[in-house]
């Protein structure tokens, strides 16, 4: 059903439905408060409920996790890393990731905060280059699936390290234990 709210006299007025459970009556009241008043308890109404439902984020200990990525004994820049973590998953945690910098040393994030929960992870390395070699920029409008499939986009790491089925690499988040989390990759 489509309703029109008209303006008469400064006052907001819909169409009336009948209702066996009251809120024909209900609603009827409310489409004859002035049309300012109208925006005002719907903006009360929002309010409530972005209250009620506001979410944080996964309520997880995380511990600091930092390491450096190596590819044939040199740092590897801008390659993105991921840890997924294996088995039982705190509610609303799935993993982590980071980038690595030009030295290839990184830091996991879990949403906005650092570190990682501890456990078991599955990790994936990967770097994506344009057709000239370059870091891929994806533009407005554009995903990396979408430049993977117009060839814009290439893999440069092997499928054991950027691969989530194929992956070799593997880490344990431990309580106490921030850094050496590395990766020393081989290109064949």
């Amino acid at each position: 059903m489509h309703l029109r709210a008209s303006h008469w006299g400064g006052m907001a007025v819909l169409p009336r439905r009948a209702s066996k459970s009251g809120l024909g009556r209900l609603s009827g009241r409310l489409a004859a408060l002035p049309v300012h008043c109208m925006g005002l308890v719907c903006c009360i109404g929002l309010l409530c409920c972005a209250g009620c439902s506001s979410k944080k984020g996964p309520k997880v200990d995380l511990m600091p996790v930092a390491g450096t990525v190596t590819l044939d004994g040199n740092a590897l820049a801008d390659a993105d890393i991921a840890f997924y973590l294996q088995g039982d998953r705190p509610q609303g945690y799935a993993g982590s990731g980071g980038k690595t910098d030009a030295q290839g040393k990184y830091e996991l994030t879990t949403g906005a905060a650092k570190g990682a929960a501890a456990g078991s992870y599955k990790v994936t390395i990967s770097r994506y280059r344009d057709a000239n070699g370059g870091p891929v920029v994806i533009a407005e409008g554009m995903d990396l699936e979408q430049l993977k499939m117009q060839g814009q986009a290439k893999e440069t790491l092997p499928p054991q390290y950027s691969d989530m089925e194929k992956t070799e690499l593997k880490a344990t988040v431990e309580k106490g234990k921030a850094d050496g989390y590395d990766f020393p990759l081989k290109s064949s």
